[in-house]
Parts: structure tokens; sequence; C-alpha cells
């Protein structure tokens, strides 16, 4: 085929693509090493392979030079082209340590992958001498086959396997090969991502349920505040201010208590006391409850999406499952990126890229939040011009911070918010460490 080719172009696209290019007057053959899935495929091609970005020139000495001959290497998986003054530029098909490398007078001295530093220290003739000995094949007719949900280049049809294509251009069937080879291995890979992105959020979702759970079955063993306010009430008569704690009967499980008081109320402002926190604790019951049937609705979903994963059988099979998941919209972006009501919402991905994000990239008008006294992310709220701070933005966002916090697992977390302007780092501080005034606190739910 190359007889009359002198070497047109060669360069790498990047680490694991190389491209070399032949001509002959307007005729040109293109071929390119791929180096993918622990592997090293040859396309070839009629056709000048034309530059779609920047490139790595290579082995520029040899532009120009006309091929002599090109000489496969006996019972090994490499071979030359070869060119006048002893260079030889070889094809090295070794798996995932494939290459190509410039010989010349028989010793390396240029290669497409530098990092293989064995590949400089072997001479072409250690290529050209192999131990290994096999009887010669010369097919008339290449294969490929599905066989056991694996793709086979072959020389001959094997018993139960499915025929997807056969030529007598050895060419044609390795490009067919190498094309469905790497399309289904990189469908491989991005399901099992898939999966174990699913699963994690499952194992996640599962965490959460199990603490939900267990902050109910406390709550459901402790004394209600209604109830401990109901027996303070049926006992006025043995009350008086200044007792900071009482022992009295509780009708509603037949057995004595000791009844915490506020020694500056008298025993009709303790029993408010305790019918105020009631409406919170039965708030808070309430939440939880939600959270609850919320977490075991997305339990649900998680199931069927990995469901769906799991029966698909090509990339296309893959997006509706990949569309829902928890993902940060922005995965380019330094910092993880929400929206809400038009406004752009950061949040900071660790102790450095906190600091990051409130002393050198939000400025003085942006709103910042923190959840209050644990560790967590910092959460700027950009600043629109024109445009207020609505408290349900700030809830939200105030979900984000609680979420993304040591306090996740609480039902209620307090969150302080105030502007950035009066957010400070203390000199000498830890990555994360920050002080700040005027700060207002919201309660709110930790959730995504």
């Amino acid at each position: 085929m190359l007889q009359g080719y002198a070497l047109y172009d060669a360069f790498s696209l990047n680490k694991s693509e190389f491209v070399v290019i032949f001509q002959n007057n307007e005729n040109y053959i293109s071929i390119r090493l791929l180096i993918e899935a622990r592997s090293g495929f040859i396309f070839v091609s009629e056709g000048k392979f034309e530059r779609t970005a920047s490139v790595y020139l290579l082995f520029q000495s040899l532009i120009g030079k006309e091929i002599k001959a090109v000489q496969q290497h006996p019972n090994n998986r490499s071979f030359s082209f070869c060119f006048d003054e002893n260079l030889d530029l070889v094809f090295k098909l070794y798996g995932g340590l494939s290459n190509v490398i410039l010989f010349d007078q028989g010793e390396p001295v240029e290669a497409f992958r530098i990092s293989i530093e064995n590949d400089f220290s072997q001479s072409l003739s250690s290529l050209l001498q192999s131990q290994n000995q096999y009887e010669e094949l010369v097919p008339n007719t290449f294969f490929v086959l599905k066989q056991d949900n694996k793709l086979e280049f072959a020389y001959e049809l094997i018993p139960n396997s499915e025929l997807l294509f056969e030529s007598e251009n050895v060419f044609e069937a390795l490009n067919y090969f190498g094309r469905n080879y790497l399309s289904h291995w990189h469908f491989k890979q991005r399901k099992e991502s898939l999966l174990n992105i699913l699963n994690a959020e499952k194992k996640r979702l599962l965490s959460q349920q199990l603490n939900t759970e267990k902050s109910l079955s406390q709550h459901e063993k402790q004394l209600k505040y209604d109830e401990i306010a109901n027996i303070i009430m049926a006992n006025l008569h043995q009350l008086q201010i200044g007792l900071s704690k009482v022992e009295l009967f509780d009708f509603y499980r037949n057995q004595n208590i000791i009844v915490k008081l506020k020694k500056d109320l008298n025993p009709q402002q303790n029993a408010a006391e305790y019918y105020r926190k009631s409406k919170n604790q039965n708030i808070e019951i309430d939440l939880m409850y939600k959270r609850l049937e919320e977490i075991q609705q997305k339990l649900i979903d998680s199931d069927k999406q990995i469901e769906k994963v799991l029966a698909a059988s090509s990339s296309k099979d893959l997006k509706e499952g990949k569309s829902n998941l928890p993902i940060d919209k922005a995965t380019e972006s330094p910092f993880k990126n929400f929206s809400f009501e038009g406004f752009t919402i950061l949040v900071g991905k660790n102790s450095e890229n906190n600091d990051k994000l409130t002393l050198k990239f939000a400025n003085k008008n942006d709103m910042w939040l923190h959840a209050k006294d644990v560790t967590g992310s910092h959460v700027v709220i950009r600043y629109r011009q024109g445009k207020p701070f609505t408290k349900p933005l700030i809830t939200y966002a105030a979900q984000l911070a609680a979420y993304y916090s040591k306090a996740k697992s609480s039902t209620l977390v307090p969150v302080v918010y105030t502007l950035k302007k009066f957010v400070r780092k203390p000199k000498g501080a830890i990555a994360g460490t920050v002080t700040y005034e005027n700060g207002e606190t919201i309660l709110v739910e930790p959730v995504l």
C-alpha cells in the first residue's frame, strides 16, 4: 500500500493518541494509534487525517522521507516503517504499554510516550529477535465476533459466537473492531461509574433513614412537653416559686417523675414554658416524619434508577438514569454551583476551597452563610444589582449550608448569614476559619 509514499506529518493529539500521515502526490494514507482500555488500537484510512486541535509534533526528522519497506517483526507485536539512512519508525503494540519509537542505526532516539523508560533501553534487534516461535498464519478473511458479551477479532469463525462483521481487508476489520470495542468499553465504564454514584446515594439515603428513625424512636420514648405541662397544672397545690425541680406523679405512666423548673417562674409560668416547648417539639416531630417520607420516596426512586442502569445495553439507555443524579450543575466550577430565583449560589468543597470562595472570589455585597458552631462549607449568594436577597432565597441557601455541614443528620440546623463585607479571617487562623459581624440566624432543615 505504501510503495512510493513519503512521511507527510506525525503528531500526537494527546498522551494516548498518535497520528502519522503518508503522502504520494495527491493521495494520503493516515494511521492512528489510540491507547485506551489498556490496549493499543490501530486505525488505518485513506485520506489525510485533519488536525482538529493543537498538536505536539513528533519525528520531524522523517518528514519528506520515502518509505523503503514495512517490516513485520516475526513472533512479536511490533512492526517497522523503514526509511533510508537506517531510520526505522516502530509501532510497538504491547497493550497499555503501546508506543511509537524512532530508531537511528538500531538505537532508540525519540518516542511518542517518553514516560515508558524501558523503550529507550532496548535496541531494534531485540524486537526482531523474539524468543517466542509460532507457526506463520496468513488468513484470507477477518472476522469480528461477539462471544459471551465480548468482542473478539478472529481469523476464523468460532462456535457459539455471533458474527458481527467480516472482510478480506484487514484494515476494514480492524477499524470496525476498534471502534465498536472502544464504544462498548466506554459504555461499560460509564455504566459502572453511574452505578457507583447511585449506590453511594442510596447508601447515604439509608443512613439518613436510619438516623431519622432513631431520632423519632427517642422522641417516642421521651416525655412530651405538653404532658409535663399538664402534670404541672394538675399539681399546682404542691408547687411554689423558687424550685429548680420537683417530684410529681405522672398519671400518663402511673409513676413518679422528676420535673425540672425555672426558679424565677411560678408554677403556671413553668407550665406555659413547657407548652411553648411542646409546640416546637411537635413541629420538629412533624418535620422528621415528613423528612422520613421524603427519604423513603427517594429510596424508591433510587432503586428504579439502579434497575434502569442495570438493564441498560447502550449509552443511550444511560441518559435517563443519569439525568436525575444528585450532581452539581456545574462540575467544571471550582465550587459546587446551584441557582435559585435567578441567583447563583456557590458552595465550598473543603477548608482550603472555603477560603478561596470567601476571601478571594466573593465580593463585599454577596451574602455569606455557614452552619452555626459546626464545621461545614461556606455558602455565597452572588449579588445581583437591584435584586434583594429574599427570605425564600436565604432559606434555600441556608439549607445547602446545613446539608454540607457536620450537622447534616440533624432535624433542624441553625445557619448564620451576613454580607461578605462583614466576614474576616483572623491572622494565623487555620484554613476555613473566619469571624463575622452583624450575623442573623435562621433555623432550617438540611436538605439538598
